[in-house]
């Protein structure tokens, strides 16, 4: 694996593991929130000036951050991984040939040998 889907990598799994923690934190503030502010079953969900507590849509804003980076970084992730495996892949198909290659090479190289000392000893022995 190269050094520069070894950094994405990295970047990926930081932020994926980031967003779960602020996922995780975001939930427990809300359950948190819901239960100090609740004045049992049948108490008011809303403030008395009729507006929505800015502790619960912060909360909110939370899980959604949380669930959109965590989705966002997670595929990233796969990503980046789907591709460095790829360029493995071909990496190791591109060695095996020039591997290939190479064998042949050696193998004509042997073979002209052979061919020349066979020569010498034609012209040695007349």
């Amino acid at each position: 694996m190269s050094l520069r889907y070894a950094r994405l990598m990295i970047f990926w799994g930081v932020l994926f593991v980031t967003s779960l923690l602020l996922l995780f934190t975001g939930f427990g503030s809300t359950f948190s929130s819901q239960a100090e502010t609740s004045n049992g079953i049948d108490g008011p969900t809303t403030s008395p000036d009729g507006g929505d507590k800015p502790e619960e849509t912060g909360a909110n804003w939370n899980i959604i951050l949380g669930v959109v980076t965590a989705v966002t970084s997670g595929a990233g992730f796969i990503a980046t991984t789907f591709f460095a495996l790829r360029e493995d892949r071909r990496d190791t198909a591109l060695h095996e040939l020039q591997i290939k290659n190479l064998e042949r090479d050696i193998e004509q190289k042997n073979l002209e040998i052979d061919s020349l000392r066979q020569d010498q000893k034609r012209y040695d022995s007349s």
